[in-house]
């Protein structure tokens, strides 16, 4: 469990959390600048000049972290500790979690008429790449101080930066300001999705293999404000951002309740996600004998919480263009007289049942166009 630690600082973190995969950059970076004599003091690995052969057994058998008090060693069958499955249980988790993503990216592809309908496919794919890559970081597979898992752990960083930027984007989409699937949308999201990811993945970089030295820390303190600030404050401002748009446009323009319980389940199972990962893997951990850490049952959960998230994007939108243009008047006053239903009736119910009493429909999510016309694919109350 992790103990109280100050701002930028990952050495608690990187002591107690198995599998933080920040942690790889940090092991690499002291491997490289430390005098070999400090290594049993301060990164608890055998000194490399008197014992090269001690220190290739201990490397080749180190789990993810730094002077970890618990870590799932890495595999026997790769080289690493005799005996040891590496962290197979969120391997196999990683690989649900891959095809999960890939199939929900296929259903968004396919709900022609549904707002930032190519942005949430994105997100999708996103979530896959992110969960492969977790795979590679985390498994226990790739030998640690090895430069091909400095590359892996860094993309894998940037990666999860690059998914929640994407899910801001997809609920920033949802208030109409831009239209989404054109280049309008696209060209500032691409955009600002490349700096992103090659400006976090070149820090992660930089922090393992001291390109610059201008990330340089001591194993002491193991202080990195940027990686913190992104990957912790950033990633959280952009879920903090994507649910109180979600609660305005659900709770305030389509006063629907349903896809704010969605939303509202989707952040929870993404909170018990972030609470199994960082205050249950030392736990799972010491009392399995380093076999299992909490990292794939936060897996799980986050996999749950994509899927409210897609049930809530699916019920604030239409499938086709033919769904939001053949309703009727009847179905119209049917749904009118069940508060907090989750399907939208369309414009056109809506302007004859306002045409009766001689009022215009008004509100950001009222179209007085054919929506075919339009391309505005939200439905309404």
């Amino acid at each position: 469990m992790v103990n109280s630690f100050g701002y930028g600082d990952w050495d608690q973190i990187c002591r107690n959390v198995p599998s933080m995969p920040v942690c790889n950059l940090f092991l690499r970076q002291q491997i490289t600048l430390l005098d070999p004599a400090r290594f049993p003091s301060a990164l608890a690995l055998p000194n490399r000049n008197t014992d090269p052969q001690a220190f290739d057994v201990a490397i080749a058998a180190a789990g993810v972290g730094v002077r970890s008090v618990c870590a799932l060693p890495r595999m026997g069958s790769v080289g690493g500790y005799p005996g040891s499955a590496g962290n197979t249980a969120n391997i196999v988790c990683c690989i649900v979690a891959v095809i999960l993503g890939l199939a929900l990216a296929f259903m968004a592809g396919r709900r022609q008429a549904a707002v930032a309908r190519w942005e949430m496919r994105a997100f999708f794919i996103i979530f896959a790449l992110q969960s492969l890559f977790q795979l590679l970081s985390t498994g226990s597979f790739i030998a640690q101080n090895s430069p091909g898992l400095i590359w892996v752990t860094s993309i894998h960083l940037g990666l999860v930066l690059l998914l929640f930027w994407t899910l801001a984007w997809c609920t920033f989409l949802e208030v109409q300001l831009l239209e989404d699937g054109t280049l309008s949308s696209l060209i500032p999201y691409i955009s600002v999705s490349i700096v992103l990811f090659i400006g976090f993945t070149y820090i992660c970089l930089d922090t393992a293999f001291s390109v610059s030295g201008y990330f340089d820390t001591t194993p002491e303190s193991l202080h990195n404000n940027w990686i913190f600030t992104i990957l912790i404050v950033l990633c959280g401002a952009f879920v903090l951002f994507s649910c109180g748009v979600s609660v305005w446009v659900s709770g305030m323009f389509l006063r629907e309740r349903r896809p704010l319980l969605l939303y509202a389940g989707a952040l929870f199972f993404f909170l018990l996600s972030l609470g199994a990962f960082w205050f249950l893997s030392q736990i799972m951990c010491i009392n399995t004998d380093s076999r299992v850490d909490g990292s794939f049952l936060s897996t799980i959960l986050t996999m749950i919480s994509i899927l409210f998230l897609y049930a809530a994007w699916k019920t604030v939108t239409e499938d086709t263009w033919d769904e939001v243009n053949t309703h009727t008047m009847s179905e119209y006053d049917r749904l009118s007289a069940r508060p907090g239903s989750s399907h939208y009736s369309t414009n056109r119910s809506m302007q004859g049942g306002y045409a009766s009493s001689g009022q215009q429909p008004q509100g950001p999510y009222v179209q007085t166009t054919n929506p075919l016309a339009s391309n505005y694919p939200y439905s309404n109350r």
